[in-house]
């Protein structure tokens, strides 16, 4: 039984040692995250989160913007050439029709045709 107490006792001093040297230890890492670690790693986010504010967000919102009124401009400029195309197609379609039917269909092919029947039955 003295055996055991005593092993009981090394025990409980082998542990008392640990655990002070841990929170020995811990506190170290705990003034060390306190006092170095978290401090730099506040600097690192202060510093990229100042550039992207001041510098990348508004450079990038600069190009979308230019991005899309150059977007714009091209789906206005599609409207208007759409727009004049078909007045252009309205104008033209009635002396388009009046070439083909009536100057080629009527006048070329028929005096063509004509010469060729002509042409056919002399020979």
């Amino acid at each position: 039984m003295a055996g055991a107490k005593l092993w009981w006792e090394g025990v409980k001093l082998y542990f008392a040692l640990v655990w002070g040297g841990l929170k020995t230890v811990g506190g170290w890492f705990k003034w060390l995250w306190d006092n170095a670690v978290k401090p730099a790693f506040n600097g690192i986010k202060a510093v990229i989160s100042a550039a992207w504010d001041k510098g990348i967000r508004p450079v990038f919102d600069k190009l979308k913007a230019g991005t899309k009124a150059v977007g714009d401009a091209f789906e206005a400029a599609r409207k208007a050439i759409k727009t004049a195309w078909d007045k252009l197609e309205g104008i033209a379609k009635k002396p388009v029709a009046f070439v083909i039917d009536t100057v080629y269909n009527k006048g070329v092919v028929t005096v063509w045709n004509a010469g060729s029947r002509a042409s056919c039955a002399q020979s």
